[in-house]
C-alpha cells in the first residue's frame, strides 16, 4: 500500500509541474491518475491534495464554480482526517476565490474560520495571513 501512496504522490507532483508550465491537459491527466490511486488506497490526505491542485487549475482558468467544487471537496477530506493546518489553508483558498469575485461577505466568513483554527493551533504565520486577508476585505 505504501508504494501506491508514493506513486500517487509522484503523479501529483508531475501534474503540478505540468500545471506550472501551463500544460493544463497533461496536469489534469496526472492529477486524475494520482486521484484514482489515492481513492483506491483510501489516502484522504492525498485525495485532498490532488483535489486542491485540480481546483487551482480551474480557478486559474476562470472556471470559478468548478474550482470551488474541488476546493470544497478537498476541505471535506481534510476535515475527515482532522488536518487543522490543511483545513485552515483550504478555508483561506475558498475565501480568496470569493474575495477575487468581490463576494466579500462570503470571503470574510471563510477567512474568519481559518483565523480561528490558526489561533487554536498557535500558528503565527497563519494568523498573520488570515488577518491580512481580513484586512483586505475591510479595505475593499
Amino acid at each position: 500500500m505504501s508504494l501506491k501512496k508514493y506513486l500517487s504522490g509522484a503523479l501529483n507532483n508531475i501534474g503540478y509541474l505540468y500545471s506550472d508550465q501551463g500544460d493544463v491537459l497533461q496536469a489534469i491527466n496526472y492529477y486524475n491518475q494520482s486521484l484514482t490511486i489515492s481513492i483506491a488506497i483510501v489516502d484522504n490526505v492525498g485525495i485532498a491534495e490532488v483535489l486542491n491542485n485540480i481546483g487551482f487549475i480551474y480557478y486559474n482558468q476562470g472556471n470559478i464554480p468548478t474550482a470551488l467544487n474541488y476546493f470544497h471537496q478537498s476541505l471535506k477530506m481534510l476535515e475527515i482526517v482532522g488536518d487543522k493546518i490543511g483545513i485552515a489553508g483550504s478555508l483561506n483558498n475558498i475565501g480568496t476565490v470569493y474575495s477575487d469575485q468581490r463576494k466579500f461577505a462570503k470571503a470574510l466568513v471563510f477567512y474568519q474560520q481559518a483565523l480561528e483554527i490558526y489561533k487554536t493551533i498557535n500558528d503565527q504565520q497563519g494568523i498573520g495571513l488570515s488577518l491580512h486577508n481580513i484586512a483586505f476585505i475591510y479595505e475593499n
